[in-house]
């Protein structure tokens, strides 16, 4: 995957609720062949600056890209404040998924080109996937790197895990961490060796520098209330006819060894795609687009493929 920086034009989306979105727009710089715009959905944890190169690459292509920080990351307003501002903490996934809808609204409103294209990775394409199925022709086309279908809850049992979740936010604990969960330690989540997202040394690094000169973007552990609420996303994605309903050509990018979530619920979803392809990468860890440039090269090209059957190159 090519592509050199490129400064994105910043902005905010004020919500109805009084929140506000930071939101990033990157210039296609092939302009004597603009076809279209991404909507690029962040992974949990992630901001804007990260996917500057992906961005690059895609203009190249001859896309705009936007994309935005989640409620609750980068700059964009925390639900949980002061001491917790690490904590990822969601109640329920609809409130994105709406987010989402306000920024397809803006896509509009500022006359970005047609058609989208909706690239999301892990929890930005479990989001993206819940809202395209209640509003199927949204998008062209979609990938989905990774997407959170249902997350890993080693070495409790699923059940157990959901159960636990479900007992602790009812008894008033949705905002305190998870077991096994924490504030961010760069000696921890900082080290390299037997992290679970990429095996590049230097994407790896570059996200924790930023985390070290800018830790207002820190998120670190997941709450009670962010388990719950991806268990009742995965209920909502799987359920009868759900994935039924997204009739646009959507690509699946999987890591058989993903340890944060499960390949095996991402293949049931695709194989029930009326138009889905799944594509398994060894050797990928949990970020495919931020991988060793072999393995990021390959996803690359798959998503380059589908993107291109469904919007070809003028």
């Amino acid at each position: 995957m090519a592509g050199a920086d490129l400064t994105a034009e910043i902005g905010w989306l004020d919500l109805d609720d009084g929140a506000g979105l930071r939101v990033g727009l990157w210039t296609a710089t092939a302009t004597q062949r603009v076809r279209g715009t991404v909507l690029l959905l962040q992974g949990l944890g992630e901001f804007l600056e990260r996917y500057q190169p992906i961005a690059a690459a895609l203009g190249e292509s001859g896309f705009h890209t936007l994309s935005f920080d989640w409620r609750g990351q980068g700059l964009s307003t925390r639900r949980l404040t002061g001491s917790r501002h690490q904590r990822a903490h969601v109640a329920d996934f609809t409130a994105p998924a709406r987010d989402l809808g306000a920024i397809r609204a803006t896509i509009a409103g500022r006359g970005l080109p047609e058609p989208i294209v909706m690239i999301g990775h892990s929890m930005g394409a479990a989001i993206g996937l819940l809202h395209l199925i209640d509003h199927p022709d949204a998008v062209a086309c979609a990938v989905a790197t990774a997407p959170m279908i249902e997350i890993v809850t080693r070495p409790y049992p699923v059940w157990v895990a959901r159960l636990v979740a479900r007992v602790a936010v009812g008894a008033g604990f949705a905002g305190a961490y998870a077991f096994g969960q924490g504030d961010y330690d760069p000696a921890v989540q900082g080290a390299f060796d037997g992290n679970p997202m990429t095996s590049d040394r230097e994407r790896f690094a570059a996200f924790h520098r930023v985390y070290q000169t800018q830790p207002r973007y820190i998120v670190a552990g997941a709450t009670f209330g962010f388990v719950d609420a991806a268990f009742r996303l995965t209920d909502r994605l799987m359920a009868p006819g759900a994935p039924e309903r997204l009739t646009i050509p959507c690509l699946i990018v999987s890591a058989p060894d993903d340890r944060l979530v499960s390949a095996v619920a991402q293949r049931a979803f695709a194989d029930r795609l009326p138009n889905g392809r799944l594509v398994t990468v060894a050797g990928c860890r949990h970020e495919p687009l931020q991988e060793r440039p072999e393995l990021r090269d390959q996803v690359w090209r798959e998503v380059t493929r589908v993107v291109d059957e469904t919007i070809p190159a003028r």
